[in-house]
């Protein structure tokens, strides 16, 4: 299928099992792990200027996180205003909206189901931004948490996009609280499993 008028997508929605196993037995009882949002500020491509708020998606986390609606958009030269970021887009003011939030927007804490890090250095969030009238999504993104695991602030810079269009950029950062010791990492086994079908593949050509 073609089309003149925007492009063709589609979404898959594919469930992937790393075979995980945890050094410990763990609960989400045991909390002291936080990932703590500092700052985020998106810059979106739009001629309107909508109160937004964030959506956050994980299968590490029990259910789907929202932040306040923003209170504040960045400007140019405040704090959170990317003005490298914003001149490389070759962008006119008029065109883009600046929302930005703190840790003070969101009333619950980011928690994932296990603590472990060699769980959660596998694991992925879906950020969308949303406007508060319609809860439209203006963009989307996805962060890896493994940097969370390397002990200093995780300051990212991703693009967002909706319905294959690009949107936006997100930009912020964030990092990890964790009260606790962190348990002995356990190497995925997905990347032995896939190692071991290549070399039975190789041996039947």
């Amino acid at each position: 299928m073609t089309s003149d008028h925007s492009p063709v997508f589609a979404t898959f929605n594919i469930g992937v099992i790393t075979q995980y196993i945890p050094a410990s037995p763990c609960t989400t009882s045991q909390g002291g792990t936080e990932i703590r949002v500092k700052h985020i500020t998106a810059h979106i491509n739009t001629s309107s200027n909508p109160i937004f708020y964030l959506e956050i998606h994980s299968s590490c986390l029990e259910g789907v996180i929202r932040s306040k609606q923003n209170s504040t958009f960045a400007t140019e030269g405040s704090p959170g205003f990317d003005t490298h970021l914003f001149k490389s887009l070759d962008a006119e003011q008029s065109h883009w909206a600046h929302p930005k939030w703190t840790t003070a927007d969101f009333d619950v804490g980011i928690h994932p189901i296990l603590p472990d890090k060699g769980y959660l250095e596998q694991q992925h969030m879906l950020v969308a931004v949303k406007s508060a009238y319609g809860d439209e999504s203006y963009g989307e993104c996805v962060l890896s948490l493994r940097p969370l695991l390397t002990g200093t602030a995780y300051r990212y810079k991703c693009c967002l996009s909706h319905r294959g269009m690009f949107t936006g950029v997100l930009c912020g950062t964030m990092f990890l609280l964790k009260e606790n010791a962190d348990s002995e990492v356990v190497e995925p086994l997905y990347g032995q499993l896939i190692y071991s079908i290549m070399i039975c593949l190789l041996h039947r050509c």
